[in-house]
């Protein structure tokens, strides 16, 4: 649990090219371990590495790194998807020491089991800045406060690994579970989420590679007109395009992995690999096309 925190506190201080390895090799024995795996690195380990201050990276890092403790992200709107920018709904108020959350959250994997949150509010009303993505604030909120209401999504596919709709109804967290600066979540928040990118993509490259090798192995096995299905012609297109399908995620990803661990900007590459446009055949996120396949042999 703690391959990419620094060594000073308790982690082995690897880089986003070992997240990566890492991960595909994970979700090539279970998609949904490598996922549950990534929301505590990402959300935890690297969002604190990055933005908490001195006393939360004492507080959070080690314990992250022995496993004692999970995470989890909630930004989705239940109404809005992740458009952050116009949420007025989800709002924290100051109040003394603490600040007080109003938000409705959909999509919050984990949440039953994290003992921490990162929660994504805004802080000023759109009305009280110049620019939309100003007033946006990050807290960790620990998940037994009072307050924290959760509603269990029935899903297709991942159900061990469940998700919730989360109401935060006067949810009181104090002013040092800030993380990073107020009112200026927005551009910390968009590292974290290329950081997930990577990972998204990670885990589906190990997806793609445990498809083609059940394919392989299954092309090898079935026997039709008295020889192995994979001697057919068609069957061999489709193995081939499926490896080459792979390798351009892998690629892709990789590239990707080394940007961010150069410390080069790699949002548009995370991006693009998520969303479908990384080189020349499937990308990370069409990690279904291998099973598709392997369905039709």
């Amino acid at each position: 649990m703690g391959l990419i925190i620094p060594k000073e506190y308790g982690g082995s201080g690897l880089d986003y090219m070992h997240l990566a390895l890492f991960l595909e090799q994970i979700a090539r024995g279970c998609h949904t371990v490598a996922s549950a795996y990534f929301i505590t690195a990402v959300f935890g380990s690297d969002a604190i590495s990055h933005m908490g201050n001195e006393s939360q990276k004492r507080d959070y890092l080690p314990r992250l790194a022995r496993g004692d403790i999970k995470f989890c992200f909630s930004l989705t709107r239940a109404t809005g998807g992740t458009d952050v920018l116009s949420a007025s709904s989800d709002y924290a108020m100051e109040e003394g020491d603490d600040f007080v959350l109003n938000a409705e959250k959909s999509f919050t994997t984990g949440i039953h089991i994290a003992d921490y949150v990162v929660v994504v509010v805004r802080t000023k009303k759109p009305g009280e800045v110049a620019k939309p993505h100003q007033g946006i604030s990050l807290f960790i909120v620990p998940t037994n406060s009072p307050g924290i209401e959760m509603r269990k999504i029935d899903k297709l596919g991942m159900r061990s690994l469940s998700t919730f709709k989360v109401y935060y109804r006067d949810v009181r967290v104090p002013k040092s579970n800030l993380l990073g600066e107020r009112d200026k979540g927005w551009y910390q928040l968009v590292n974290a989420l290329n950081a997930e990118r990577l990972s998204v993509c990670a885990v589906c490259v190990g997806a793609q590679q445990a498809a083609f090798d059940i394919t392989l192995e299954y092309a090898k096995q079935r026997q039709a007109f008295r020889k192995p299905i994979g001697q057919l012609q068609i069957i061999q297109h489709y193995l081939a395009d499926m490896y080459i399908d792979l390798e351009t995620s892998r690629m892709w990803t990789y590239r990707i992995a080394w940007m961010a661990s150069q410390g080069m900007r790699f949002d548009v590459e995370a991006a693009r690999g998520q969303s479908g446009g990384g080189g020349g055949g499937q990308t990370p996120q069409r990690a279904s096309h291998g099973h598709l396949v392997g369905s039709r042999l």
